[in-house]
């Protein structure tokens, strides 16, 4: 129990420099009133850059349909009606159309409203970029910050989180910006926007 002992002489010292009580304002305060208000730096985002598929002579669309479940894999082949909103040149209104397209020609939406809600959609045994790559496609392939991926992630694996081996922050950032295999990019605002 030596280190008992060590930690109630810091504290008593803590408490004696009377920085416990707030008399002190901390050196970041201080700083603040003389430089003024910092800016506050927005969080990057990131998403599935499909021009980078294109790119490499690729198809976007070909490749998350492999991330399609079982059923809706079963379905590929088939054709569907979509409803498409079409402006009336005369009139100026929008009136919806019913085409027949080929089912999943867009499968973020059935990614997103079916597929990623399989249990067996990111497991323990997906490896980490194939994870995150599949939460972009579950959230539509929204820009998303590293934080809020770590927070889907963490959704999909529960058990990672009762662990507590979840997954910091620095490492997701640093797989994101160094993916050479799944096209994830840096979500660019452009200027004046």
């Amino acid at each position: 129990m030596p280190d008992r002992g060590k930690r109630r002489t810091e504290i008593d010292e803590f408490e004696e420099s009377g920085l416990a009580d707030g008399e002190e304002q901390s050196t970041a305060a201080i700083l603040e009133e003389e430089q003024g208000p910092t800016e506050m730096v927005e969080e990057a985002r990131y998403f599935v850059d499909p021009q980078w598929y294109d790119q490499r002579g690729m198809a976007f669309n070909v490749v998350a349909q492999g991330r399609l479940c079982s059923s809706c894999a079963a379905k590929l082949g088939t054709f569907v009606e979509e409803r498409y909103p079409v402006i009336d040149p005369k009139t100026k209104r929008v009136t919806f159309e019913y085409r027949r397209v080929p089912y999943a020609s867009n499968p973020l939406p059935i990614i997103r409203d079916c597929c990623s809600r399989a249990r067996d959609y990111i497991t323990a045994e997906t490896p980490l970029l194939e994870a995150i790559f599949r939460v972009f496609l579950a959230n539509g392939n929204q820009p998303m910050t590293v934080t809020a991926v770590r927070e889907h992630l963490l959704t999909y694996l529960p058990e990672m989180a009762a662990l507590r081996s979840d997954y910091p922050l620095e490492l997701l950032e640093r797989l994101i910006k160094a993916d050479e295999a799944y096209g994830l990019r840096e979500h660019k605002v452009p200027v004046g926007a």
